[in-house]
C-alpha cells in the first residue's frame, strides 16, 4: 500500500483540523512535541493554530520529557494516541537495548523524537511506505521512521536522522490489519533489520520515485549545493534498503559525539 503525498496546503490544514475534531480536549494527550510541528506551519494563519502552537511550546518549556518525542501527526498519514503511545514506549526500550544508551530522552540538550511513517525523508522524494505481509497467521504491518536526535547548546548544534523500518501487529487479533487509529486495541511494535521481504528493490519502485530521486539530485529548487543534494538522495536508498542495522552505530557516534564536546565556557565578570 502506497499513499501519495499531496503539497495543497488547504489539504493538509483541513487535515489537522479534522484531527482536533476527532480527538476533542484528547488532543493535548498528543506529546506537545508533536503539536508543535503541526499548529507551527500555520500559526501566522489562523489564530487557533497560533494558540496551540504557543501552548505546547509553554508544555515543551515546562514539563521535562518522560519518554522521546513522537510526531504523532503526519501528512497524509497519522496515527491515534493508542497507537503512538505503545509506539514510543516500545520502541525506546529497543533502541535502548542496541545502542545501550539508557533513559535516552534525558541527555542534556538532545531532543530525541521518532517519526512514523517517515514521508520524503529528503524533500522532494514524496512517498511514504506501507507494507503488508502474512507470515504464520499473523498480519504484520511495516513502516519506515525516523530517529530524529539534535543537540543544542548556544550556537552549536549537531544532527543525525538514522532511517528504520518497524513491523507492528495485534498480539490479542494476529489474523488483524492494524488500524492506526484504533484506540482499543493492543499493538506489539518491532524494529526490523531491514526493509519487508515483499519490498521491491529500487529499479523496481514505480517510475515517477525514481524520477524524484533523480530530481532531488538536480533540481535546482533546493537551496543546497550539487554535492550535498546527491548525497542526500544517495543516503535515502541508504537508510530505505540497509539491513546492517547501520542507524546503530549512527546513534552511538552521535552520543559519543555530544558526550565529548567540551563544557560551554561561562564569561567572567569583571569586579570593579
Amino acid at each position: 500500500m502506497r499513499y501519495e503525498m499531496t503539497h495543497d496546503l488547504n489539504d493538509i490544514i483541513d487535515y489537522y483540523k479534522e484531527i482536533k475534531k476527532k480527538f476533542g480536549r484528547k488532543y493535548w494527550n498528543y506529546d506537545p512535541y508533536t503539536i508543535t510541528m503541526a499548529s507551527g506551519l500555520f500559526r501566522e494563519m489562523n489564530s487557533s493554530f497560533k494558540n496551540d502552537d504557543n501552548k505546547a511550546r509553554k508544555l515543551l518549556r515546562q514539563t521535562p520529557p518522560t519518554k522521546i518525542r513522537v510526531a504523532a501527526i503526519r501528512f497524509p498519514v497519522s496515527c491515534g494516541i493508542n497507537f503512538s503511545n505503545a509506539l514510543v514506549e516500545q520502541v525506546q526500550k529497543q533502541i535502548e537495548e542496541k545502542t545501550g544508551i539508557s533513559n535516552i530522552h534525558s541527555v542534556p540538550n538532545v531532543t530525541t523524537a521518532l517519526r512514523p511513517f517517515a514521508p520524503n525523508h529528503y524533500w522532494y522524494i514524496d512517498d511514504v511506505f506501507i507494507v503488508h505481509e502474512t507470515t504464520d497467521g499473523k498480519r504484520y504491518t511495516f513502516f519506515q521512521a525516523e530517529i530524529l536526535c539534535s543537540w543544542h547548546r548556544g550556537d552549536d548544534y549537531l544532527s543525525t536522522i538514522p532511517l528504520v523500518w518497524i513491523k507492528c501487529f495485534y498480539p490479542d487479533h494476529p489474523e488483524k490489519e492494524v488500524d492506526f487509529w484504533d484506540e482499543n486495541e493492543r499493538i506489539s511494535f518491532e524494529i526490523c533489520k531491514g526493509p519487508p521481504d515483499s519490498f521491491p528493490a529500487i529499479t523496481e519502485l514505480p517510475e515517477y520515485i525514481q524520477q524524484n530521486i533523480e530530481m532531488t539530485k538536480n533540481s535546482p529548487l533546493l537551496p543546497l549545493n550539487p554535492a550535498i543534494k546527491i548525497a542526500l538522495a544517495y543516503r535515502y536508498e541508504k537508510w530505505t534498503y540497509d539491513r546492517t542495522e547501520a542507524w546503530i552505530d549512527e546513534l552511538k557516534e552521535f552520543f559519543e559525539k555530544v558526550s565529548s564536546m567540551p563544557p560551554r565556557r561561562t564569561r567572567r565578570v569583571s569586579k570593579k
